[in-house]
């Protein structure tokens, strides 16, 4: 339910829904997953990794237009999520990327010399607490004089709806064959603005830049988020 509520985000976010496609991993489809889908390069392909970066840790979605492919309808292919670094972190990825399909990276094989658009965007809606309330919940040790012990009582403090959009923000680039690409959507400015930048990673050492093809909309954008 999660991974369908943050793919109605997404397509709204472009328009109407009949504008869009989506090939991205459904539990009803691909059950449980533990990983992404992975692909390799070959001599005839070139292959696009999609990642997050930054100092927000907020899904991005990920779409694509291929400049071969007769619907120019962007196709979302999933969900990106940073991933925690901790183990008990990680462990908390590995089982959110199982039933939600969100992934620490997504990957696509793309034909070369033709132009590839990639397009990312950032969207989540919560709950943050209240003005005056610094947490979610309060916590205190309330004695229980039936037990005869000290026992912890949580209690759920006010809050109030909070959503935060970053893009869509579009890089289009032209892949050559038997190279590896890292379309990276990278969080600025603790989160009030969102980059994204595409680099030929064909070596691993190396993170060489790619121009975007002229005529390109902006890969930049400035967060919003209310309140």
């Amino acid at each position: 339910m999660k991974g369908i509520v943050t793919l109605v985000l997404f397509l709204g976010l472009y328009g109407c829904t009949a504008d869009f496609r989506s090939s991205a991993p459904t539990f009803w489809a691909d059950g449980i997953m533990l990983e992404q889908k992975k692909v390799t390069v070959d001599d005839q392909h070139a292959k696009v990794i999609m990642q997050a970066s930054g100092d927000a840790r907020n899904p991005v979605d990920f779409a694509v237009v291929r400049g071969n492919d007769p619907d120019k309808r962007p196709d979302h292919l999933g969900t990106v999520v940073k991933p925690f670094r901790n183990k008990v972190g990680g462990w908390f990825s590995r089982l959110s990327s199982a039933m939600s399909k969100h992934f620490p990276q997504l990957e696509m094989q793309a034909d070369p010399g033709q132009p590839l658009q990639v397009n990312g965007v950032s969207t989540f809606s919560g709950q943050q607490p209240a003005p005056g309330y610094l947490t979610l919940y309060s916590h205190e040790h309330v004695y229980n004089a039936s037990k005869n012990k000290w026992e912890e009582k949580v209690t759920a403090n006010p809050s109030v709806p909070t959503h935060y959009t970053c893009g869509p923000i579009i890089s289009t680039f032209i892949p050559e064959k038997q190279k590896v690409y890292l379309a990276e959507f990278a969080f600025v400015d603790q989160g009030d603005g969102c980059e994204l930048q595409v680099y030929d990673i064909t070596r691993p050492d190396l993170r060489v830049p790619v121009v975007a093809t002229k005529d390109t909309l902006p890969s930049s954008s400035r967060a919003y988020h209310a309140p």
